[in-house]
């Protein structure tokens, strides 16, 4: 599934992704990985695709989702391909004393060395349409595990 957008002159490509081809570049929250988790599990949608960098994977915004959507066995992942380079992209750092930047970013998904949980904010000057989509859709197990009993683990890691 493929279909190609411009939002504003923001080229977008919503795909499929193997879940095995995607690069995490932060860790997450045990907290809200099990609050989203819960939801994802009881209403079986999936409401809005990761934000990935075309050229390299890197997850941009999603970490959560993507995290939980592995846990729940699925090995195809909804996301918006987008050029990370496009100044309509923008991020900024949400710890204090720790400076991001685009590069940073990218090099942190590539080397698998990510930031803590919630240490960048990407935001876009254009928004991108929400595109619930099912869970049953994304090649996911029928049933699942219970998030609490499953050892945390960085985003990137895959089954």
């Amino acid at each position: 599934m493929n279909d190609r957008t411009d939002a504003g002159a923001l080229t977008t490509t919503f795909a499929l992704i193997q879940a095995s081809s995607l690069l995490g570049h932060e860790l997450t929250d045990k907290w809200r990985l099990q609050v989203l988790y819960r939801t994802l599990y009881q209403e079986g949608v999936l409401q809005r695709p990761l934000l990935v960098d075309r050229h390299n994977m890197v997850i941009l915004d999603g970490h959560h989702r993507f995290e939980c959507l592995r846990r729940l066995g699925c090995w195809l992942i909804p996301a918006y391909l987008v050029n990370y380079f496009d100044p309509r992209i923008r991020v900024s750092s949400r710890r204090d004393g720790i400076t991001v930047s685009k590069q940073a970013v990218l090099r942190r998904g590539i080397n698998r060395r990510p930031y803590p949980p919630r240490t960048t904010c990407h935001t876009l000057t254009v928004s991108l349409f929400r595109r619930p989509i099912q869970l049953k859709s994304l090649a996911c197990r029928d049933s699942a595990p219970p998030c609490q009993t499953m050892a945390p683990r960085p985003s990137w890691d895959v089954c």
